[in-house]
């Protein structure tokens, strides 16, 4: 049996690296995957997410743990701000 899962989004909901099996951000990357660019580098995965989401406001980038497990990293790239923001 694996780690007790950790929440990505605990709180009032910013991205919190240490998490594990999350039940909001798993799905997520589940969703998006016949959508996104991929890179495996051995270590871990990062995908981007093709689609520009203007409900979103811009492209979302993910990094993480192959398919499963530990998102290290969740961030907009912002169009209406033109800058980085955490994926919230």
């Amino acid at each position: 049996m694996g780690s007790d899962r950790r929440c990505a989004f605990p709180g009032v909901g910013a991205f919190e690296s240490d998490n594990w099996a999350c039940a909001t951000m798993d799905p997520i990357r589940w969703a998006i995957e016949d959508d996104r660019e991929w890179d495996e580098d051995g270590e871990g995965s990062e995908w981007i997410w093709r689609r520009h989401s203007t409900r979103i406001g811009g492209w979302v980038v993910l990094s993480g743990y192959k398919d499963r497990g530990r998102t290290w990293s969740a961030i907009v790239l912002d169009t209406r701000i033109g800058g980085v923001r955490p994926f919230t």
